[in-house]
């Protein structure tokens, strides 16, 4: 028979019963669960350890940030400070005890901002204001940490573009929606080429900063950020969404004549995508420019294939968002402009913007965001950027 260590069994219990004291004081810790002991160990029934959800961040006025959680939450850290390109989006991580770059940015390393925190909506909105006032179109990063009533906590880091009181009112004129494949032999030469853009009339004067063109095609990564510029009234500029071979020059500047690409003029404002890739749907696709501080939708347009009996990808819900602001009158791929007779070479064209600047320089009113329809639209039989 073999020889039973009393010792050694004293040990293990002592041991198992510390393990079982330990595990019932993290879970107690985790919040309220049910559990059970079985023979094979602690069986967990139910319990509360997800973290809250961050469901939406907006910039309300050039002081306050505001932010929606799923529950009721506190803010146990909060950083404002600026954003500092090639230090706060940083890649590098640290190999010592030392902050990464970008961890010492968003932590205030660099300088911050003195806020006040307050909770509204039984705590589940957080009002951030600011001590001093943001910088029309400057970039800025808010760095936090919140935790529920139970204890589990949400770490984040959002950047953020300074408050833009002076949001022009800009529908969309003319878009093409494909890069053409050929070139001539003198876009060969000076390496130029014909692809993807949006057409822009600004119907009041204001600053572009903060707002974003987005494609239900291309989805949410690929959106065009507009830099902080200055627009008129009556003027006209272009977004080119493929960044692509020579003369693709962001004019930011009083200087219209330094984009060269194709598409482009001397007296006419270009942008220019960082992206090469495709952009738009060729045929079909859902476009929306927004403000990025309050999601607010201040142009869109449907267009698709004819037979397309519904949407794809983001478009549905791009489609809502101009549905909610009064744009289109509802969502359904109905009401989208069809496509037939559409080429590479040709370009989709707003027939009444004419209209609507005469009316602007009359000196009336005009209702803004502008109604839109399929009517107002056709196929041009050639590209005309910067022309109306």
């Amino acid at each position: 028979m073999k020889h039973i260590n009393h010792t050694k069994i004293r040990e293990v219990s002592v041991t198992l019963l510390e393990a079982l004291i330990i595990a019932g004081i993290v879970l107690f810790s985790l919040g309220p669960i049910s559990c059970k002991v079985t023979a094979e160990g602690i069986k967990m029934l139910d319990g509360d350890y997800i973290p809250p959800v961050l469901q939406n961040f907006s910039v309300n006025d050039s002081n306050t940030l505001e932010m929606i959680f799923s529950e009721e939450v506190t803010l146990s850290a909060c950083v404002v400070s600026p954003f500092i390109e090639g230090i706060s989006d940083s890649m590098e991580s640290s190999q010592t005890e030392d902050l990464s770059q970008a961890l010492a940015a968003a932590s205030g390393a660099y300088g911050s901002i003195d806020v006040q925190v307050e909770y509204v909506a039984e705590g589940s909105v957080v009002l951030i204001r600011l001590e001093e006032e943001m910088e029309t179109g400057k970039k800025y990063e808010l760095y936090g940490n919140v935790k529920d009533k139970i204890g589990n906590t949400l770490t984040f880091s959002i950047p953020f573009i300074g408050y833009n009181a002076r949001i022009p009112k800009i529908i969309m004129t003319e878009i093409q929606t494909e890069t053409i494949s050929g070139q001539k032999s003198s876009e060969k030469i000076d390496g130029t080429y014909r692809t993807e853009f949006v057409e822009f009339l600004a119907l009041s004067d204001g600053n572009l900063a903060g707002l974003e063109l987005c494609s239900g095609y291309d989805g949410a990564a690929r959106n065009f950020v507009f830099p902080a510029v200055e627009v008129k009234c009556g003027e006209v500029f272009l977004v080119h969404l493929r960044n692509k071979g020579n003369g693709c020059i962001n004019e930011i500047g009083d200087n219209l004549a330094e984009a060269y690409g194709l598409y482009t003029g001397s007296n006419v404002r270009d942008f220019w995508s960082e992206e090469s890739g495709t952009a738009l749907g060729n045929k079909t696709d859902v476009i929306i420019l927004r403000n990025r501080a309050d999601g607010k939708v201040m142009d869109a347009f449907f267009y698709a294939a004819e037979g397309s009996e519904k949407w794809q990808k983001s478009m549905g819900e791009y489609a809502e968002a101009a549905v909610k602001y009064g744009i289109y009158p509802s969502a359904e791929i109905e009401e989208a402009f069809i496509t037939q007779g559409l080429t590479a070479v040709k370009t989709i064209v707003r027939k009444n913007c004419q209209e609507l600047l005469e009316e602007l320089l009359s000196g009336a009113e005009i209702e803004y965001p502008v109604k839109n329809s399929s009517d107002f639209w056709g196929i041009s039989s050639e590209a005309s950027p910067g022309v109306l």
